[in-house]
């Protein structure tokens, strides 16, 4: 078979391949609310990544890099998971009876990894780590999600993100994915992504997207001031959930909100339109309120258990 027609081939199946649906990571069900937060404010609209729909005119369904070349193995998850009555310092545990992650093991074309700092790096075995070795073993990454990483190949060939992929917890780990590989380009891809949603779904990000996004980026990541800045223009107070923000969301991200709020926040013009000083009273006839409120509600109870 000539190069040409095996080119065709590999585009063929390849095609084939990212066709079938994507899952979506089971990440999603651990938050403790997926709903949108919906909001009147208007996010910057920027031009929405090409589709893989075929019906589609703004893409090219042909892979963006040279896929004629060698192929990487790569071994996503089975990161092993301990026993309720199990510790790190005891394995005395059969082998068959050891619980792992889901996992998967891709191909990939070593020139569409080129956008991965850090499998550029791993391929040259310049790194320090279980995954980087001389011998043809694949690399491992038992801690990243297959479904996750799935979506991230079908970017790499296509320079389109799975058109399934809408909701928001699926954007936040696919994020993380590009943060954790170091890929600037992808990670492009998906905060475009994360824009276009919030326009044009008048929405904000969830309590599952923010407490996943904080929880796998550092301090300074686009993503992070991306979200603080949707809430500070866009949250409500009338919202569920405030009393506990920092249990649903990540204490790094109420201060960014909270930082972000007293920037951009209308100072009166008139100091006179101070509460305290408008009204001093307020804050001097509360003093003791809560507490005698406590100890009837305390007595009402004790009370009503006679």
């Amino acid at each position: 078979m000539d190069g040409t027609k095996m080119q065709d081939k590999v585009k063929s199946h390849i095609r084939r391949h990212f066709s079938q649906p994507i899952m979506k990571s089971r990440s999603s069900t651990h938050s403790p609310s997926t709903s949108d937060a919906s909001t009147t404010s208007t996010a910057s609209t920027l031009n929405k990544p090409p589709s893989l729909d075929t019906n589609s005119t703004t893409c090219d369904p042909k892979p963006t890099p040279d896929i004629t070349g060698q192929t990487i193995t790569i071994k996503i998850g089975g990161r092993r998971l301990l026993t309720a009555h199990e510790s790190y310092s005891s394995y005395q545990i059969a082998s068959s009876s050891l619980t792992h992650t889901p996992s998967e093991t891709f191909h990939v074309h070593k020139s569409a990894l080129a956008t991965s700092l850090f499998f550029r790096r791993a391929l040259r075995l310049e790194w320090i780590g279980p995954w980087a070795t001389s011998s043809p073993d694949p690399i491992t990454l038992p801690d990243e999600e297959p479904a996750v990483f799935r979506s991230y190949v079908q970017w790499l060939y296509f320079r389109a993100l799975p058109p399934r992929v809408t909701e928001w917890v699926e954007l936040a780990n696919l994020y993380v994915l590009g943060e954790k590989l170091v890929d600037s380009a992808f990670q492009r891809a998906v905060l475009d992504a994360i824009i276009q949603r919030a326009h044009t779904r008048s929405a904000v990000p969830s309590y599952p997207f923010i407490k996943t996004v904080y929880g796998g980026t550092g301090a300074g990541s686009p993503v992070r001031k991306l979200v603080a800045d949707f809430w500070v223009w866009g949250a409500k107070a009338e919202w569920d959930g405030f009393e506990k923000l920092v249990e649903r969301t990540h204490v790094e991200f109420v201060n960014d909100l909270v930082k972000g709020l007293m920037e951009v926040r209308a100072k009166p013009e008139n100091q006179s339109l101070r509460p305290w000083v408008v009204d001093a009273g307020g804050y001097l006839a509360s003093i003791g309120c809560q507490g005698v409120k406590e100890e009837e509600e305390k007595v009402g109870g004790v009370g009503q258990a006679n």
